[in-house]
């Protein structure tokens, strides 16, 4: 790793252990969560801009061309070779070209589904969405309920959905209410540690060989043992964390992560079902569907009303015409304080992450000089 005397380089042989240990434990990994927060962010956006856009209904009149965006919901019907699949919906029958979509499995939720009645009093999936490719998907039976939107094409009177440049082909499998759909595909529909994503598994490892390497290397050529202990722990790092007493504390930066991300899925509930031009209604206590609240919510109570979308409630075989949702405040209001409340769980969980390092980095130190 090093081409030159430690004896007589010392601050550059450290300054290359600490830049490797910054590039492969914090800036590959941090890129990565990046990468999956802007992913899970544009499928949000687009699943939202999903209620806007029109449903594919056939109709009599002679079309031919795309048509634009649209959304359909319908049961499998049939695969036909590789890529093309056959949903039969309410208005009729249409076909879907998987090759380019990404198919989301709400079915199996791990049976971790809970009730958080401050914001929807139907249960919510706490296991996240998994995106898969079209190829992955090996178990579809005829029946199963299908929720798409992407790009609808006409030609000689048969209707196709497919990927485009503006919105990828987006198929989600579900079995509860279509009403429910949303709500729930908004909640898990991201990440459950960011920080943890596809980059960060090959980083650590990396990190970590080339770590291991620059400690022999250290130990053959040098007798620093400030060097040489500090080489060795941040080498062994990923392992030392998970080591007492900053286990514990490792522990609370998962519980603080979480919390914040639920801040986050919150944040983005309250305004959900509400489009650019929505807006508040006045309603009676009967024609409230339910009311939703951000946890720890402790502002006055101006209790605004917005009406349930027509787009949902063309979606679902509840009875939702005419129904509205109760908010303490002005959504938008509230979707800021869920913000702030994320951005404080979450700068608690990097200090706890943070303390973890440093403690067992005393007691690891403390130890190699007692064992020296």
């Amino acid at each position: 790793m090093f081409l030159f005397d430690v004896t007589d380089y010392p601050g550059l042989v450290l300054a290359q252990i600490l830049l490797a240990a910054l590039v492969f434990y914090l800036l590959i990994p941090v890129s990565g969560a990046f990468f999956a927060r802007h992913k899970w962010r544009v499928f949000r956006k687009n699943l939202r801009r999903a209620l806007d856009i029109p449903m594919a209904v056939h109709s009599v009149t002679a079309l031919n061309g795309n048509m634009g965006l649209h959304r359909f919901l319908g049961e499998l019907e049939a695969i036909e070779g590789d890529d093309i699949i056959w949903i039969r919906g309410a208005s009729g029958t249409l076909t879907a070209d998987m090759r380019n979509a990404t198919v989301y499995n709400m079915i199996d939720s791990g049976g971790a589904d809970q009730v958080y009645s401050h914001l929807y009093p139907f249960p919510l999936p706490m296991k996240s969405l998994v995106p898969m490719s079209w190829d992955n998907v090996f178990s579809l039976t005829e029946g199963t309920r299908l929720f798409l939107f992407g790009s609808l094409e006409v030609k000689n009177g048969k209707y196709s959905m497919k990927s485009c440049r503006e919105m990828p082909l987006t198929v989600i499998i579900y079995n509860e209410d279509p009403f429910t759909l949303m709500t729930r595909a908004t909640w898990c529909g991201r990440e459950g540690n960011e920080f943890w994503n596809t980059l960060t598994p090959w980083s650590v490892v990396t990190g970590t060989l080339l770590l291991l390497i620059s400690t022999v290397w250290v130990i053959q050529n040098s007798d620093n043992y400030a060097l040489l202990f500090l080489n060795l722990f941040l080498a062994l790092l990923p392992l030392i964390l998970f080591l007492p007493p900053g286990v514990l504390l490792l522990s609370l930066y998962r519980y603080f992560w979480d919390r914040g991300r639920r801040c986050r899925a919150e944040r983005d509930l309250m305004v959900l079902p509400l489009g650019t031009d929505a807006l508040p209604r006045d309603c009676t206590a009967s024609d409230v569907a339910f009311t939703r609240r951000p946890g720890g919510w402790k502002g006055k109570e101006k209790p605004v009303c917005y009406p349930v979308p027509q787009s949902l409630v063309e979606m679902s075989d509840m009875k939702m015409a005419g129904k509205c949702i109760r908010y303490p405040d002005e959504p938008g209001k509230l979707a800021k304080f869920c913000r702030r409340r994320a951005l404080y769980f979450e700068a608690l969980s990097v200090l706890m992450f943070c303390s973890a390092v440093f403690v067992n980095f005393a007691v690891y130190w403390w130890v190699m000089i007692r064992m020296v």
